[in-house]
């Protein structure tokens, strides 16, 4: 074979290499690309990840890498693994509908936390979620179980306790909480007598006009503890509004207004109504009252059973 010869079939050898290299470099991304698909088919999630991003520059992997991350963040939602799927739909915030995964995510993550007790992660999920499904209902359901929590401490004479809980709540804005918080530190119940921090509580839970919350910062005005003027007229004012939706030691300042003259003009009759009132509701300090009234015959009947009824 002539040089000539020689320099055609070497050409013809370099041609069919250059169509082959150029037709593998075609069709192994084609085979790598379809067995990434084949992957995510079968829920081979990682693998598939790894597959399309060992290709990544191969024709739409960008956008098929998206939809395998998106795939597995909601098979991860469905098995409840609510921060690894939260990783995943962040950076996809703006692809199909990651935006309301992300919030069905943290709602479902928050629930979990709820079950579990985790009170306070929960709750601040479910107030980044505010407005979405349930959350605001499931919100203030944690705010109740904190303070029902720390009342059935305090009942159960763990003060310290019942001021962890109590504190949980009161700080998310609870009144009945933060009135409770309140009367702890206005009559030293676990924790040191601390006038100014009753004053506290007492306003935040006044503000949402809560009863108990207007009839304790009604206590501090009538003897000026807490920073407070000593103020009968302020002490009067707040403890009818409290008075007025049914609270008894609200009602029981009333009595003792009507009592001393202080702010109205003195009435025993009309004390006598509001003690009773109080004592109706169960406030102690009034039903002693009661009994001491019916026992001294003071402006009623002396009458020793209700003295025993009221004392007992």
């Amino acid at each position: 074979m002539n040089s000539k010869n020689v320099l055609i079939v070497i050409g013809i050898v370099v041609l069919i290499a250059a169509l082959t290299m150029l037709t593998l470099s075609v069709i192994i991304p084609t085979i790598k690309f379809n067995h990434a698909v084949d992957l995510r088919m079968q829920g081979a999630y990682v693998e598939s990840l790894e597959a399309f991003k060992a290709i990544e520059e191969y024709k739409d992997c960008t956008e098929q890498l998206k939809a395998t991350e998106y795939a597995y963040a909601n098979d991860l939602l469905l098995k409840e693994d609510f921060d690894k799927a939260l990783q995943l739909f962040t950076p996809l915030a703006g692809y199909k509908d990651s935006k309301e995964r992300i919030k069905e995510a943290k709602y479902l993550k928050a629930c979990k936390l709820m079950d579990e007790e985790l009170y306070d992660v929960s709750y601040d999920l479910l107030k980044e979620l505010d407005g979405y499904k349930r959350s605001g209902q499931y919100a203030q359901q944690i705010v109740e179980a904190q303070y029902d929590e720390g009342i059935k401490l305090q009942s159960e004479y763990d003060y310290e306790g019942a001021l962890v809980w109590l504190q949980a709540s009161a700080d998310k804005g609870y009144a009945p909480a933060q009135a409770e918080l309140g009367l702890m530190y206005d009559i030293a119940l676990g924790v040191e007598q601390d006038y100014d921090m009753a004053r506290k509580w007492y306003e935040l839970a006044t503000e949402q006009g809560d009863a108990a919350g207007q009839a304790g910062l009604g206590f501090l005005y009538a003897y000026g503890h807490g920073g407070v003027p000593e103020n009968y007229d302020e002490c009067y004012r707040l403890s009818k509004l409290s008075a007025d939706q049914g609270n008894a030691r609200g009602e029981y300042n009333i009595a003792c207004c009507y009592f001393n003259g202080q702010s109205v003009e003195q009435n025993e009759a009309e004390a006598r109504y509001w003690l009773r009132r109080a004592a109706n509701h169960g406030y102690d300090y009034a039903q002693y009252g009661m009994a001491k009234i019916y026992l001294n015959g003071d402006g009623v009947r002396q009458d020793y059973a209700l003295t025993y009824y009221w004392a007992r």
